[in-house]
């Protein structure tokens, strides 16, 4: 198996999120997925034909449909599941950062890790939510992305890098100038 890519997912209307971890299989993937104390593992391989999978042995009929930046919906057997879902570092990162965006805000690492790949250069132009940054941590991929639209700054980290949790990774001063 490779390291999982986690995600926070909202069902449309719920009050709840639930964590949901993808690894992949030699064959398909496995997906966890957790709430609380109570975890799901269900196991999907591609079906013989378009938008057919096997889940837990069963072949079912699953379509996914993008409805905007966060936003989707999985079809199952006919069946909408629509949901938000971002990337578990993007939602701590946000549950973190101040909510003003009109002053020059600081990304620190929010674990220790290894610098997989850096996703912008110096002088690039971001908005809010965009990957910056992904760190390998406990085999585990993380993005960090931008808190506000705005412009990178200070660059301090290389591909390949062991950083420290609340390492610098830049800084994204808001851009003075509309797109």
């Amino acid at each position: 198996m490779t390291a999982g890519k986690h995600y926070i997912v909202t069902p449309d209307g719920a009050e709840i999120s639930y964590r949901v971890t993808l690894l992949g299989t030699d064959d398909g993937c496995e997906i966890e997925v957790e709430h609380g104390d109570e975890s799901w593992t269900f196991s999907v391989v591609a079906g013989p034909g378009d938008a057919q999978a096997w889940v837990e042995g069963r072949p079912r009929r699953v379509e996914w449909r993008a409805s905007g930046r966060d936003q989707g919906a999985v079809v199952l057997d006919g069946s909408r599941y629509g949901f938000t879902v971002v990337s578990e570092a993007r939602h701590r990162q946000a549950s973190l950062a101040p909510h003003v965006s009109d002053s020059t805000q600081k990304v620190h690492a929010p674990m220790p890790g290894l610098v997989l790949e850096v996703e912008v250069e110096e002088g690039h132009r971001v908005r809010a939510g965009e990957g910056l940054a992904i760190i390998e941590a406990m085999k585990m991929e993380n993005e960090i992305t931008a808190p506000i639209d705005g412009v990178v700054r200070d660059l301090r980290i290389r591909s390949g890098q062991p950083i420290e949790q609340g390492f610098l990774i830049c800084t994204i001063e808001p851009a003075s100038e509309p797109e």
